[in-house]
């Protein structure tokens, strides 16, 4: 995500009253994102509503095959961070202007 997508999306949540921005006290390219209490209601609350779904899309396996996936699950993490730690990132590519 580009900083100016960021910024989009940061000065969007702030006019919707979700965070607050301070700056660094001595670096003033530094901004600190905070959730205000409406931000934090509304994390409250999606996360229950994702928990619900989790809950509901598990419901049917028993509990040795949930155990199963969670294995399956740690292991794929424990891949792809051996992966990724084992190869340098290409630096970013800039987007092809398609205007011309």
């Amino acid at each position: 995500m580009s900083s100016g997508a960021m910024t989009g999306r940061l000065d969007s949540l702030e006019r919707a009253g979700l965070i607050t921005r301070t700056p660094h006290p001595s670096d003033r390219r530094v901004m600190f994102a905070e959730l205000t209490r409406d931000g934090i209601d509304l994390i409250d609350e999606v996360f229950a509503l994702h928990l619900a779904n989790e809950e509901a899309l598990l419901d049917g396996l028993a509990a040795p095959e949930r155990t199963q996936i969670a294995a399956a699950l740690a292991l794929l993490e424990r891949t792809m961070q051996t992966v990724i730690a084992s190869r340098q990132a290409p630096a970013p590519r800039r987007p092809r202007r398609t205007d011309r």
